[in-house]
């Protein structure tokens, strides 16, 4: 599911999990970009 990590963020512990439940429930995976966005935005803002 390297296609989807395009959004990864280096050892976010979510990750492998999301990639998980992307490969079992695709249309999850839409949602989970929009997610990860948000967590890198607010990452971002705290200056991580």
């Amino acid at each position: 599911c390297q296609r989807t990590h395009n959004f990864r963020i280096d050892n976010h512990p979510t990750v492998e999990m999301m990639c998980e439940q992307i490969r079992n429930d695709p249309e999850r995976e839409v949602r989970i970009i929009a997610h990860q966005k948000r967590v890198q935005r607010d990452l971002a803002e705290m200056g991580v």
